[in-house]
């Protein structure tokens, strides 16, 4: 479900460079688009992605770096939670870095940038069978169905009932 009901920390930031340049290019004034990244972002990231807002011709960015703030709109809470796929940018994104830049510092930093950070370990562990309270964990607790993890938060489609908390 998460794949096709994708949140702004679900598109990687390169994207949403592009998706800016798209419409700056037919707009005079500058316009306004966050560009959300993660929380393990480094700082030739964030360069990278100010350098390629530099070549798109974008007059302005604001970077929105997750988890950089005590509250903020969408989190995830839970002891336990994590993504279930990993962001990388588009082939529209790596096709234009590929074929329009050329400028050899910019194209290093954000071909550097833009490279696909791979997991530590690709050895996947056993299935293991939930326990009795990792299944309770998982079932609405006012009205006892699934719950549903959409946006960051685990809902019940039911009863309305959301596990993420404000503040």
């Amino acid at each position: 479900m998460q794949k096709i009901f994708v949140t702004a920390m679900d598109i990687h930031w390169a994207d949403h460079l592009m998706a800016q340049a798209v419409w700056q290019k037919w707009i005079g004034n500058a316009i306004a688009k966050t560009i959300n990244m993660p929380y393990d972002v480094t700082a030739e990231d964030i360069k990278a992605a100010y350098l390629i807002a530099h070549e798109l011709g974008l007059k302005g960015i604001t970077i929105y770096r997750d988890g950089s703030r005590h509250e903020q709109v969408l989190h995830m809470t839970g002891d336990n939670v994590q993504k279930t796929f990993q962001v990388t940018p588009s082939l529209y994104v790596t096709d234009y870095v590929a074929k329009n830049i050329t400028n050899p510092y910019l194209k290093s930093q954000t071909e550097k940038a833009l490279q696909i950070k791979m997991p530590e370990t690709s050895v996947q562990s056993p299935q293991v069978p939930l326990t009795q309270e990792e299944i309770e964990e998982r079932l609405c607790p006012t009205c006892k169905n699934n719950l549903v993890f959409a946006e960051g938060c685990n809902v019940c489609i039911e009863c309305g009932y959301s596990g993420c908390t404000s503040g």
